[in-house]
């Protein structure tokens, strides 16, 4: 298949993964859109290079997120009026407000704290998220995550469970990229973890593309409805499915939609 219709496709490609939060996958994409071997149309040329410098900007305010100037005895004062004692509400403000001024370092240390492997708070979590997202590239976020449950002596299935409880709520949050990097960490502990193989490729956007095909190769007139909607409204969509043709997917090994 070559052409339009290749471009489109791959444009669509792109676009899912942008909408799971995974800016690399989806400019690694748009490259290949560039790499095709038949000549480009200008225009189409220059609005894949301009999506891609979009989706670099976005990555780039992802991963650095606003940072003032700030001094070290002001990050200390910071330190110094809200965590005092190691109260888990003062803890909370330090945190808080660390992440507010765009000091995520500092956040994350606070939020590390606050963190309990067996029962973690989902706040929490959600600070961990953002600031291991804002203050590292995707592939050593789980190695400095992991750094931070050394405290906590868990072994690897306990560091394997709450890297897997983390990718979730990355996943919820809209920060995919540090989703799929933890995912990929707790695979190299048990590949045969439950339910990381299933997440791993719903989150890739394997899981839905291979639904989406599988309905229209038995006929749905809902496969357009799949392939074209938003994938934060897929899982919705999908109850639209007869129940036949839901079963007949199901028996086939697709992966059912998850909120």
């Amino acid at each position: 298949m070559t052409g339009k219709m290749t471009i489109a496709l791959l444009k669509r490609e792109a676009e899912l993964y942008r909408s799971q939060g995974l800016h690399r996958e989806a400019i690694g994409v748009y490259q290949k859109i560039l790499e095709i071997g038949s000549p480009l149309d200008p225009e189409v040329r220059q609005a894949v290079q301009g999506r891609m410098q979009v989706l670099s900007q976005e990555l780039a305010a992802i991963e650095t997120g606003p940072c003032d100037a700030i001094s070290a005895t002001e990050v200390e004062l910071i330190r110094s009026t809200w965590d005092t004692g190691g109260k888990p509400c003062n803890l909370h403000n330090c945190a808080r407000a660390f992440r507010e001024m765009g000091l995520f370092e500092e956040a994350l240390a606070a939020y590390a704290k606050l963190y309990q492997p067996l029962c973690p708070a989902p706040d929490v979590l959600a600070g961990l998220c953002e600031c291991l997202t804002r203050c590292y590239p995707a592939a050593k976020r789980p190695e400095r995550f992991v750094h931070l449950l050394l405290p906590h002596g868990l072994n690897s299935r306990q560091t394997a469970d709450a890297q897997f409880h983390l990718a979730e709520v990355a996943e919820k949050t809209g920060f995919g990229e540090t989703a799929l990097a933890l995912y990929r960490a707790v695979q190299q502990i048990d590949p045969g973890y439950p339910g990381l193989r299933r997440r791993l490729n719903w989150l890739s956007g394997r899981g839905q593309l291979r639904f989406a095909r599988a309905a229209r190769r038995f006929g749905s007139s809902f496969a357009r409805v799949l392939e074209n909607g938003a994938l934060g409204g897929l899982a919705r969509r999908l109850g639209l499915l007869p129940a036949a043709l839901a079963s007949r997917l199901r028996a086939k090994g697709y992966p059912a939609a998850r909120n």
